[in-house]
């Protein structure tokens, strides 16, 4: 059981809401059902593809140049010349700035402890530490920034914006990024339920242009048809044509078979569909995910209070793909081995870690509580493939992976693809995979690996735990045996 309390669903298609339905409960104490009209949910990173569009209707005011240095937009702060390349507004809306991973002191309970958006990006900003458009490398902070550059170029806050640009427009009156929401949407919120069905306490945060977005799955619908109307939404226009088609277009890819990014939205073709897509997960106890399928006029958007679930929402998009627009062509089971596919099969086989980890801070020790990714080779099939630890949960199927074109890996259960990386010097580097969104993943050295760093940290503990108890114990060892040696004395001194 997956223990979900509540959840909202609606599909559009052809420009009209085509089935909406709510599930379960939005406060299971009270009883209050979900309903996909009037229930509020916090949606998570889904927010992101409303900073994008929000960036994009400036691109079109030609108020942002998308490969400029952002640094030109910025006043308070500027982005260091790590890297000889800037990094621009393009990086940002397909994660590849670079950026390295903040994990701490994002969320706090306490919504009057906020700092402004542009107070905290010019304290908390991470840094550089890959060179800008090399891999992707998801980043709230680098998504916070776009939308603080929103505020600087139009000159109203960033909730502000979007609400008169494009909650407005849409007719979007149940949704807002304020923290906390005004009434009556709080009186709609539906409860969070972070885990087994105990309610948690409401997060807040200052980068609210990479998630906080609340609103209402009907809501959710007006911007689905907006997207796929190409910026147009019963008479209202976000977006003109041909900002929406660019936005939408696939802007970067690790590799050109895997999922890449459009500005905003993650893109791939499954099943012979192209998808854009976007899901969220708010720590708080919400998560969503936002599917279009631009070529059949279709859309759907799928919401939850409880927290971000692989088996409901990433495996929503697959399933209904698998439903209505099956796969025509076979997948990878049966077909004749590449030539040097087992050479190339061995090359790749090894550990890798994701690369959205912090470096810098002392939050680097939670990579180690991230499970690896482990490639090794199949048994019983050479040039085959046996893969552990990615998240997107075809690993857990049925199946090896097998070589469709060099360093191109098909799954033969369900034909999800992996990619592999090498450098000038033929050593392999990444390894490219579709999760919760594009991923790259690292190739660690022996000395990187979890296995070896939890080896040196039970050493750690195992002599620290010796010096704490064996010191005390070695002194009172030392004093009774003192005491000993004295009582000795004394007796042979009575005797003699």
């Amino acid at each position: 059981a997956l223990d979900v309390p509540g959840a909202a669903f609606v599909l559009v298609k052809e420009g009209e809401v085509f089935f909406s339905k709510g599930y379960g409960y939005a406060d299971v104490e009270r009883q209050i059902p979900v309903d996909p009209q009037s229930t509020v949910f916090r949606v998570g990173s889904t927010s992101k593809v409303f900073t994008a569009t929000a960036v994009m209707q400036l691109v079109e005011e030609n108020k942002i140049d998308l490969n400029a240095d952002v640094n030109r937009y910025l006043t308070r702060f500027q982005i260091p010349d790590t890297f000889p390349e800037p990094v621009t507004m393009a990086h940002l809306l397909t994660h590849t700035a670079g950026f390295d991973d903040k994990v701490l002191g994002v969320f706090t309970e306490n919504v009057e402890g906020l700092d402004p958006l542009g107070e905290y990006l010019a304290n908390e900003m991470p840094p550089r530490v890959m060179p800008p458009g090399e891999v992707t490398s998801y980043s709230n902070l680098g998504m916070a920034l776009a939308g603080y550059i929103v505020e600087t170029v139009s000159g109203i806050p960033f909730e502000q914006y979007v609400a008169e640009q494009i909650l407005q427009p849409l007719g979007m009156e149940q949704s807002s990024f304020a923290q906390p929401l005004p009434q009556p949407l709080a009186a709609q919120m539906a409860v969070p339920y972070p885990r087994n069905l105990e309610s948690g306490s409401m997060l807040y945060t200052s980068i609210a242009p990479a998630g906080m977005l609340s609103t209402t799955a009907h809501d959710m619908a007006r911007f689905l048809l907006a997207h796929l109307q190409n910026g147009r939404y019963n008479g209202a226009r976000i977006l003109e044509q041909e900002t929406a088609r660019q936005m939408h277009q696939r802007q970067f890819t690790n590799h050109e078979d895997i999922a890449g990014w459009a500005y905003g939205f993650t893109e791939r073709t499954e099943n012979g569909q192209r998808v854009l897509d976007h899901g969220g997960a708010d720590p708080t106890g919400y998560g969503s995910m936002l599917v279009l399928l631009p070529e059949q006029n279709l859309g759907f958007f799928a919401v939850a209070n409880t927290r971000f679930q692989d088996e409901l929402l990433m495996e929503l998009p697959r399933a209904f793909l698998d439903r209505y627009y099956p796969e025509q062509e076979p997948v990878a089971d049966g077909r004749m081995p590449l030539q040097g596919s087992a050479a190339r099969a061995s090359r790749v086989t090894g550990t890798y870690l994701t690369n959205r980890h912090a470096r810098r801070t002392i939050a680097k020790v939670a990579l180690l509580s991230q499970p690896p990714v482990r490639v090794q080779l199949a048994e019983e099939t050479s040039g085959e493939l046996v893969v552990t630890g990615l998240e997107s949960g075809d690993t857990q199927r049925p199946g090896s992976w097998v070589e469709i074109e060099p360093f191109l890996f098909e799954h033969s259960g369900t034909g999800a693809r992996i990619a592999f990386r090498q450098d000038e010097d033929g050593q392999m580097t990444h390894l490219f995979a579709r999760g919760h969104t594009p991923g790259t993943f690292d190739k660690a050295a022996w000395y990187q690996t979890p296995v070896f760093h939890q080896v040196v940290l039970a050493v750690c503990v195992l002599i620290f735990g010796s010096v704490v108890v064996g010191w005390p114990l070695a002194a009172l060892i030392r004093r009774m045996s003192e005491q000993e040696r004295a009582f000795d004395l004394a007796v042979k001194w009575a005797r003699g």
